[in-house]
């Protein structure tokens, strides 16, 4: 039954909230939180990998999380074009998170930052595209 005609439909919003939009708060505030601490407070194991390639992994994933929920958005808005808003909101996420360090102590923005962010999430959606595109074509009895 439709979640918006049922509003007692528990496992609808369980599957929702735990499967989609907690994870999906989860790794923003961790994207959010990693730009913005201070540079000695970051884990030593993440000191010895290339920025670059850690930056482009976090939203590599934070755009698996992001269509996550917003596939399962009770809004018609986001539903329509999930994959494109959450693009959207990696780029967002990562000109916030540049502004951010700005303005933070021993941190200091890059324009090359923020390419790897937007690399790893564009890979992400050509990759989210590429899967999907296959499974619907051999769901329709294509490929």
């Amino acid at each position: 039954m439709n979640n918006l005609r049922n509003p007692f439909d528990l496992f609808g919003l369980w599957r929702r909230w735990v499967l989609g939009w907690i994870p999906f708060y989860a790794a923003s505030y961790m994207v959010i939180a990693g730009a913005i601490a201070p540079a000695d407070e970051i884990p030593s194991a993440l000191a010895g990998l290339n920025d670059k390639a850690v930056h482009a992994a976090q939203y590599f994933l934070l755009f698996f999380f992001t269509v996550n929920a917003f596939a399962q958005a009770k809004t018609a808005w986001i539903q329509r074009r999930f994959r494109l808003h959450a693009w959207m909101y990696c780029l967002m996420v990562g000109v916030v998170t540049e502004l951010l360090q700005a303005v933070t102590p021993d941190r200091t923005p890059d324009l090359r930052d923020w390419a790897a962010d937007m690399f790893g999430s564009s890979v992400a959606l050509g990759l989210f595209w590429l899967v999907y595109y296959h499974w619907r074509q051999s769901d329709q009895g294509g490929v």
